[in-house]
């Protein structure tokens, strides 16, 4: 009822609600009457025309008040509203990696999703961010058709030592295990054509879609046994490149895809000759 000019009849008094305060006015006197807040006003028989240009909107300015409320009685934004319209939830990621982390690691992801929140996407990883109430497998397919890329860490999980192949011929040998879901979740999002950024731990057993030239995309490699392994790899040109071809790659295809369904008019003059 913001902005209404009201009156009252048969009395000669003008009634202004604004900002949901009742202001009583009688234009044969020039003695103001008192501002009333409008919760206090019931049973009354009014007529409403909306005639907003006789009344200026700027007669009450919206200033800081107390107790978290403007001083017009509108309440401010909460930290919450804040927090939801930050840049971080317009764009969300996929961000893969073993839930068995040790300390190295963990610093190492975290690095990994400041990197991500920089480029103002929003990570997402199950089960810590989010889960839903079903099997892994729909778990994940509903991670990655939500999502516009995946970033997929295959850290050491396990040292396993190959005694022999099926073919009973000695191998001897010992390797770092990934994680199995670093093999099916990169792999998913590759079907659904995302941008994929994979990192491995050196170390860790080459095979699957972490074989080199298997897929068409570089796999970067992280030393965790370094003297400062993690500023050492994120001072690297060879992160910053890709990382920000990656973030490229995500940004335009969150474009194209937020593009509407049908076009109705030609964007490119090319198109319609």
């Amino acid at each position: 009822m913001d902005g209404y000019f009201i009156k009252l009849y048969p009395a000669a008094i003008s009634v202004i609600i604004y900002k949901r305060h009742l202001i009583l006015h009688n234009p044969q006197s020039s003695k103001p009457f008192p501002m009333y807040n409008i919760v206090y006003i019931k049973e009354v028989t009014i007529m409403i025309f909306n005639v907003q240009s006789e009344f200026t909107m700027d007669t009450v300015p919206e200033t800081p008040g107390t107790n978290g409320y403007l001083t017009n009685g509108c309440p401010a934004p909460t930290e919450l509203m804040k927090e939801s319209s930050n840049l971080l939830f317009r764009v969300p990621v996929f961000l893969s990696h073993p839930s068995r982390l040790n300390t190295v690691q963990q610093q190492f992801v975290d690095t990994i999703i400041k990197e991500i929140r920089k480029a103002l996407f929003f990570p997402r990883t199950l089960p810590e961010s989010e889960q839903y109430p079903e099997t892994p497998l729909t778990n994940i397919r509903r991670m990655i058709l939500s999502s516009y890329g995946m970033v997929s860490l295959n850290l050491r999980q396990r040292n396993v030592t190959i005694i022999e192949n099926n073919l009973n011929q000695p191998i001897g040998m010992t390797t770092w295990e990934g994680s199995p879901f670093a093999q099916m979740e990169p792999a998913m999002a590759y079907q659904y054509g995302l941008p994929l950024l994979l990192i491995r731990e050196t170390g860790v057993e080459q095979n699957g879609i972490w074989s080199f030239g298997i897929g068409p995309f570089l796999i970067l490699e992280w030393d965790s046994t370094v003297v400062n392994p993690i500023e050492t790899f994120f001072t690297r040109n060879d992160w910053k490149s890709i990382f920000q071809n990656w973030v490229a790659q995500v940004r335009s295809g969150y474009y194209i895809q937020t593009q509407p369904e049908f076009q109705y008019s030609c964007g490119n003059s090319s198109e319609s000759k």
